[in-house]
């Protein structure tokens, strides 16, 4: 390789790669892709060269040729806090899994926000569908009829990520009834019989739209009375009252282990209780249904049932894609809840 070569700018096209190479760019597209129909020693050479002269294939324009833009659209509920619902960092969870798998393959994840579904563009349905901004979609939001409907009209694929929409095909969501049957397990075996169902507080909308809501609190109620004990709802503040009557008459048995639907209750019940001195797990024992990469570190010994949100994401990029690349569908995933891990639990 002489040094006016080294010198050059990269080659940015396979016209040029192949007018060094004194052969045809379809040799040059064939070469590149080690195809059999090309002499391999000519293969080699033109790799070669290839690599010499710093030639990137131009993945933009290779997907223009396929009708592709290379975008995935993420479609989120609100712009005020996109990565939370009720309090707690779950879809920047989702995000990451998504991203990282979705640049393993040059693709690119952009936000789309619900309204932006319902918006009112006419027959042909809202801007990114009309002008094709995106391949596909992964839909973490339970969006309303209309933005249903709009999905559903065009031919866009879509993966229904952790949402209301637990159909056969295309969706992901977590075992929830499995999830309480270990959070339930994980007490039992320590002993605890008085076990609290935190919920969340009376007059929150928002985490019952999400289907864990219901999904936990009643496979709480089914649990229990499958195990012959009582179900106990309520939201943090009524706990600690119980507690709090407890300490004054020791005679009744108080209450010993709560499970709480999420993060949030569980870091409220940790404060409430550290300012009227009962202390967790001494006085009582806690189990999270949920988890995330945030409450790792600000809450390591917090018993929970982990939820890998991270590794749900590049799911759903992985069935995204598969359906962009013209898979007619994607069997549905239903993951499994898995066991209790922690140190916020002791024997009763």
């Amino acid at each position: 390789m002489t040094d006016s070569m080294v010198k050059q700018k990269p080659v940015r096209t396979l016209a040029e790669l192949a007018a060094m190479a004194n052969v045809s760019t379809m040799t040059v597209s064939r070469a590149l892709r080690g195809r059999p129909e090309v002499d391999p020693e000519t293969c080699r050479r033109i790799q070669k060269l290839a690599q010499e002269l710093q030639y990137r294939p131009n993945t933009g324009a290779a997907r223009f040729r396929k009708g592709k833009t290379g975008m995935v659209g993420t479609v989120l509920q609100t712009e005020a806090a996109p990565l939370a619902v009720a309090g707690q960092v779950i879809v920047g969870d989702f995000l990451v899994g998504i991203s990282q798998h979705l640049s393993e393959y040059k693709y690119h994840g952009v936000p789309i926000f619900e309204r932006e579904l319902q918006a009112d563009d006419g027959p042909e349905g809202p801007v990114f569908f009309r002008e094709r901004c995106v391949d596909g979609l992964i839909c973490m939001v339970d969006s309303s009829d209309q933005a249903k409907q709009v999905l559903r009209k065009q031919q866009t694929p879509v993966i229904w990520l952790d949402t209301t929409e637990q159909q056969s095909r295309n969706c992901i969501w977590r075992d929830e009834y499995q999830a309480v049957v270990e959070a339930l397990r994980a007490l039992r075996d320590a002993g605890h019989r008085k076990i609290a169902y935190v919920r969340t507080e009376v007059g929150r909308v928002e985490p019952q739209r999400h289907p864990s809501a219901v999904q936990r609190s009643e496979a709480y109620t089914r649990c229990v009375c499958d195990a012959g004990l009582v179900p106990q709802k309520m939201d943090v503040k009524q706990l600690i009252s119980r507690l709090l009557k407890g300490k004054k008459t020791p005679s009744k048995k108080s209450l010993t282990a709560a499970i709480c639907y999420g993060l949030r209750e569980a870091f409220m019940l940790s404060r409430l209780c550290a300012e009227h001195g009962i202390v967790i797990p001494r006085d009582l024992s806690v189990v999270s249904l949920d988890a995330n990469i945030a409450s790792n570190y600000y809450w390591p010994q917090l018993s929970c049932v982990p939820y890998d949100r991270q590794q749900a994401g590049e799911l759903a990029a992985q069935m995204l894609l598969k359906l962009i690349d013209g898979q007619k569908f994607i069997k549905s995933v239903i993951l499994p809840a898995e066991s209790v891990v922690g140190q916020t639990i002791l024997p009763c």
